[in-house]
């Protein structure tokens, strides 16, 4: 039954599309003639229409300038649930502070919408009111400004664009669109923009509002992505050079309050006269009798304005699976650092025991062990598994547990490359493994965290461990199964290092869908204890330059496609990637990306 509905509605909708393809054939000629594509009359109707809509409704922003509105010069808008009072730019700005007013806020609304953005954009220009004042930050303090826009990459686009218009152009943003092309991270759109709204530069500025409108005006179906040309030159033709600037946001604001992608409001559409998407939906009711949209719903040849512009042929993402290590270092010495201990760290230990902060949070050592952890804190006793400690009742072993809790909790970050996905951004220790393949079990991807962590840290943790019989016999004090030799050895690694190795957690998976990626996370939690903060400061001055003979990683990465930091099929580079630790109450003003805060989470709740 379910299968003859599914055929029947797969055929109908084929129909439907064979209708409508039908229906838009006539008008897909008539812009395939090139332009001009609207007269002089509709120009003129456009352009009028338009910007005496805009003036009239036009949303106050923090980066807009509206000298001819006939509004209250004051706005609001709801951000994290309030409601924030919004002004107008100053104007007191000259044209190249207004011009960085309108750069910050076109980066930052790339694919994020008005409400979220305006918080961010005041915060940003209250700490960086100038383009000269940004170009001497430091990428950790823009990523941390902008932490929780996602889409990070834009963030480092403002950066080397800042840095660039004071190098290379004296501190000076082009005045026309052409040369604007030439500032890192800035494109056609943005150029348009920034180059029509601070410097009236008669550029028609292309963004998927713009689209969206031009693409109803003339009733133009086909993927948008590869009529990229035409819609330029549509927007290039109903341009008001007088006004560019504002004739470009007033499109762009029709495009985001009325001509929506769904339920557009046509009725309150300035140029609903020159809309031939919405001609075309009247002239069908017309000839149908039908009196009013709502009788005409269910009918599967209606043409309605939502057709266009018609839907782009989107890529299959990626599948990316990934073994992600939540390292947990818990301090237990009588003074805490409140600061973070990092590659380039220059504080001395006696400096950052002075700022004392602790934490009380308790770890969770009840959660199953796969690799058999000894917990164990004696010496001389039988090496125990996890097994063993949840039957056992040794006080001493509670107590020390106890005393780890009182500790200050750490997490170790490393920086992503320069280039590609989250460039620069920092993350958990990951290996991404081999693409097109099977999830290697847990024993597997856990076998790869460790040796990740040993060349991370710079020190063998299962050096011990090899997993055969003259091992396990030169070893005979320790248990017989690979796993239980192995959680021996790890163990034994990290007593070397002065740390207890406490509990190894399974925390799940979590799934994250990039634009082109779809990365399934496997959480794997550690939490180990060590008396001082000399392990920290030592970890992370090693030095991380590997030699190839040297790797310890080399087996893995043949194996799979695999290294901490970066993306597959890089895993040749021999340089362990930057890494810092940072206590547990920081981690939320970290600048961390989206995924990481996410995995955070999963591995610290409870």
């Amino acid at each position: 039954m379910n299968s003859m509905r599914r055929q029947k509605k797969e055929c109908t909708k084929s129909v439907k599309d064979a209708k409508r393809s039908e229906s838009t054939a006539g008008m897909s000629e008539q812009c395939k003639t090139g332009p001009p594509y609207f007269s002089e009359e509709e120009v003129v109707h456009i352009q009028t229409s338009l910007l005496e809509w805009y003036d009239t409704v036009h949303r106050v922003l923090p980066w807009r300038r509206t000298p001819h509105s006939k509004k209250d010069s004051c706005d609001s808008v709801k951000a994290e649930g309030t409601t924030v009072a919004i002004m107008p730019a100053p104007d007191s700005l000259d044209c190249q502070k207004f011009a960085y007013y309108v750069w910050v806020s076109e980066i930052m609304l790339q694919q994020t919408q008005v409400a979220t953005v305006v918080p961010y954009f005041n915060k940003w220009v209250t700490k960086w009111a100038s383009v000269a004042d940004l170009a001497s930050a430091t990428v950790e303090e823009v990523n941390t400004m902008w932490a929780g826009l996602g889409y990070y990459r834009r963030a480092r686009y403002l950066l080397d664009g800042a840095k660039h218009v004071v190098d290379k152009l004296g501190g000076m943003f082009p005045t026309n669109a052409k040369d604007m092309l030439q500032i890192p991270g800035v494109g056609p759109y943005t150029s348009a923009a920034v180059a029509s709204i601070a410097f009236n530069d008669a550029a028609a500025a292309v963004d998927g509002n713009v689209i969206r409108v031009v693409s109803r005006l003339r009733a133009l179906p086909g993927d948008p992505t590869k009529l990229g040309q035409v819609h330029a030159a549509m927007a290039q033709e109903i341009l008001d050079h007088e006004r560019p600037g504002c004739f470009n946001q007033a499109v762009m604001e029709l495009g985001a309050t009325v001509c929506r992608p769904m339920n557009p409001s046509c009725s309150e559409c300035p140029v609903q006269q020159s809309c031939r998407a919405h001609s075309q939906l009247k002239t069908f009711l017309k000839a149908r009798r039908i009196p009013d949209l709502s009788a005409a719903l269910d009918m599967e040849d209606i043409p309605f304005v939502t057709m266009y512009p018609g839907k782009k042929v989107s890529k299959e993402k990626r599948d990316q699976q990934v073994a992600v290590c939540v390292l947990e270092v818990i301090v237990t010495a009588g003074h805490h650092t409140s600061c973070s201990v990092g590659e380039a760290h220059t504080e001395t230990l006696q400096q950052a025991e002075r700022q004392g902060v602790s934490s009380s949070r308790e770890p969770d050592v009840h959660a199953q062990s796969a690799v058999g952890v000894n917990l164990s804190a004696s010496s001389g006793k039988r090496q125990r598994i996890m097994s063993d400690f949840f039957a056992s009742k040794d006080k001493k072993t509670k107590k020390k547990i106890a005393a780890a809790s009182l500790g200050q909790r750490w997490y170790m970050l490393v920086q992503r490359p320069d280039q590609g996905l989250l460039a620069g951004l920092w993350e958990f220790p990951g290996v991404v493994l081999e693409e097109n393949c099977e999830v290697p079990p847990r024993d597997e991807r856990q076998a790869l965290v460790w040796e990740l962590l040993e060349r991370l840290l710079g020190t063998p943790l299962i050096g011990v461990w090899k997993g055969d019989a003259s091992t396990s016999d030169a070893l005979g004090h320790c248990p017989g199964s690979d796993e239980g030799l192995r959680a021996y050895a790890i163990n034994e690694g990290f007593k070397s290092q002065g740390l207890k190795l406490l509990s190894v957690q399974d925390r799940g998976q979590y799934i994250h869908v990039f634009s082109h990626i779809k990365q399934t996370s496997h959480i794997e939690k550690i939490v180990v204890s060590v008396d001082d903060l000399g392990f920290l400061q030592s970890a992370a001055t090693i030095n991380k330059t590997i030699p190839a003979e040297g790797n310890v990683m080399k087996n893995a990465v043949s194996k799979r496609k695999a290294l901490s930091g970066s993306e597959a099929g890089r895993s040749t580079q021999t340089r362990v990637p930057d890494f810092k630790w940072v206590k547990a109450e920081d981690m939320e003003q970290a600048g961390l990306p989206t995924l990481t805060s996410k995995i955070f989470k999963i591995a610290t709740s409870e």
